[in-house]
């Protein structure tokens, strides 16, 4: 475990600083999916390179895909329930927080797009609510489900398969906290650019393990009850398509620290529909 943590970690640092030049890729860009991709890949690198020296297997072959099952529509489903859930805690509970009606907390929020183009989107957003909040939403799913899920398999590879499994007979909530503190950690050289909390990136580093963290209860879950690590990787690749669902209905406090997903709101989110979820899982 020790050797992929260093390993993850190393390459993580060295493909960001070096190949990345210090730039978080945009995953927008058709350019830059080669980028986000090898980004999003060095843990499954590490795994292998890991399983090589100690001549081990990196996870059970039958439990990468797995067989079809009903945790696999929850594993694409439940991250827009996350978000929609975060963004009524950033309402309730977030001081500063308000309704955006127009929905344009993600321009809002948006500091790399210049002031004159925010006027003119927040303008076609406002006219058309319906069929951008609609698309927005069957983007999320349906990347969430295609190119999105394929990056983050590259990621749980590492995460949900080499160290799910070598972690086994530890208890749920320890192996969480060990693979999530982990995962939230493998981010610093991106949160340190500015990635996710560009106002706080130091902080964001601490705020991104606690996400992981609180992100790995359902994560983990779903790994260990689909026997799939693509289903964890579907859910991987979901909630971050539909992570703009948590900010598009926010107007006022704009600290990430706080607000979305990414936030104190999200990390409650997670916290709260793992607990409904082992509770109707529990009555079956």
């Amino acid at each position: 475990i020790i050797t992929f943590i260093v390993l993850s970690y190393l390459l993580i640092y060295c493909f960001f600083y070096f190949l990345c030049n210090s730039t978080v890729p945009d995953p927008g860009n058709i350019l830059d999916i080669w980028k986000t991709a090898g980004l999003m890949y060095t843990p499954m690198a590490s795994a292998i390179i890991t399983a090589k020296i100690f001549k081990s297997k990196i996870f059970k072959k039958e439990e990468l895909f797995g067989k079809i099952n009903i945790w696999f529509l929850v594993s694409l489903l439940l991250p827009l329930a996350l978000m929609v859930t975060s963004a009524i805690i950033s309402l309730l509970v977030i001081p500063g927080s308000s309704l955006n009606f127009n929905l344009t907390g993600a321009i809002d929020l948006n500091e790399k797009i210049p002031i004159f183009l925010k006027e003119t989107l927040a303008e076609n957003i406002t006219e058309n609510k319906l069929s951008y909040s609609l698309s927005t939403i069957i983007y999320g799913l349906s990347n969430g489900l295609g190119l999105s899920s394929f990056l983050a398999l590259g990621e749980e590879i590492g995460w949900r398969g080499f160290l799910f499994e070598r972690l086994k007979n530890v208890s749920f909530f320890k192996k969480t906290f060990i693979i999530g503190s982990i995962w939230g950690l493998w981010h610093f050289p991106l949160i340190l650019s500015g990635y996710n909390h560009p106002n706080n990136p130091k902080i964001g580093v601490l705020m991104m393990v606690l996400s992981c963290t609180a992100i790995s209860l359902i994560s983990n879950l779903l790994r260990e009850k689909s026997k799939s690590i693509f289903a964890a990787a579907i859910f991987h690749g979901s909630f971050n398509s539909l992570i703009i669902v948590s900010i598009i209905p926010l107007l006022g406090n704009t600290n990430t620290l706080l607000v979305g997903f990414l936030g104190l709101s999200g990390i409650i989110s997670s916290i709260s529909w793992f607990l409904v979820i082992k509770k109707i899982n529990s009555g079956l």
